[in-house]
């Protein structure tokens, strides 16, 4: 299917690397430039479907346009019509429409920091730990939690600085250093 999109073109280009069009598992996610291009790729993915006695879940189906005014608010295909929505969820990333990460960054800190305190729980952290001991923990355990997805978002300023927030708890709370400090 994907080979399909590729060949003829149909999609996206990154430096002149396909980015139309991505597989998981038995999702497909595709990304077009524009709405002639979105329907050639829901036709195609329709087609496949149908040669190879496929069944499409039309109600999982869902289109988020990037653009600052969008003009449509759902679109023919798929048999059904799919709505255009302001978020779409992929692989536990949340996709919005303004591109902003900083929601999926938040739960990712918010996530690491469970995980973080779980160790408490068991008096990993009431010093009886050394604090290289503590920050193997938290590079094989928390660190994984917090960056995972890492790879889709777009960083601002403003989810930097929490980011920098989190490390800086981390390491006061590594270290045994008071909360004021």
């Amino acid at each position: 299917q994907l080979r399909q999109l590729q060949s003829q073109s149909i999609g996206i280009s990154v430096n002149s690397t396909y980015a139309g069009g991505y597989l998981h598992a038995d999702d497909i996610r595709t990304l077009a430039s524009s709405s002639t291009t979105l329907e050639a790729q829901i036709a195609m993915v329709t087609q496949f479907t149908e040669d190879n006695f496929l069944t499409l879940n039309a109600s999982k189906c869902e289109i988020v346009v990037f653009d600052k005014a969008p003009t449509r608010t759902r679109v023919e295909g798929l048999g059904n019509i799919i709505p255009v929505k302001e978020t779409a969820k992929c692989l536990g990333y949340l996709w919005k429409q303004n591109l902003s990460s900083l929601p999926m960054i938040e739960e990712r800190i918010q996530k690491a920091r469970k995980a973080y305190f779980q160790f408490g729980s068991i008096y990993a952290f009431q010093g009886s730990l050394s604090p290289v001991s503590t920050c193997s923990i938290v590079q094989w355990c928390v660190l994984p939690i917090l960056l995972y997805g890492v790879e889709n978002w777009i960083m601002s300023d403003e989810s930097i600085k929490k980011l920098e927030c989190f490390q800086g708890e981390i390491a006061k709370r590594i270290l045994q250093m008071p909360k004021w400090y």
